[in-house]
């Protein structure tokens, strides 16, 4: 089930939702909750939602999907360079990056490749230099 715009609106319960979930857990029917905002981490999310919606059993972080989430299963590839598509600024709060130390993010990627991307034909030289060492 989405989260915004089906259960929350700008910080606000939106009519029936807790009953809803309610409904669901008291009928054994398992839920997950997936969202592709990922300006907060799984846990932070629910702890929010536990805030905002009136719940007999809180959501847990488990119960979180974001757009994110699906990357983490990819920590055995730690030893390889992996791309990834996502706003630098975001990607470092939200990636265990210590677990994965090649990687490269979009921004770079066509700092260091600029011909390949038409639409970013920018020179960013010490970008570049640092990606290339790092990877």
């Amino acid at each position: 089930m989405d989260i915004d715009g089906t259960l929350v609106l700008s910080h606000q319960e939106i009519a029936g939702s807790s009953e809803a979930l309610n409904t669901m857990t008291r009928n054994n029917v398992p839920y997950i909750l997936v969202t592709n905002n990922i300006s907060k981490s799984e846990q932070t999310k629910a702890d929010e939602l536990n805030k905002l919606l009136t719940l007999d059993v809180p959501i847990t972080a488990d119960q979180i999907i974001l757009n994110i989430t699906p990357l983490k299963k990819f920590m055995p590839w730690h030893d390889k360079v992996v791309l990834i598509v996502i706003r630098e600024n975001e990607a470092k709060d939200r990636l265990p990056f210590e677990e994965m130390p090649y990687y490269i993010t979009i921004d770079e990627y066509c700092t260091i490749f600029p011909d390949t991307v038409p639409l970013s034909r920018r020179k960013m030289d010490d970008q570049a230099k640092e990606v290339k060492q790092r990877v």
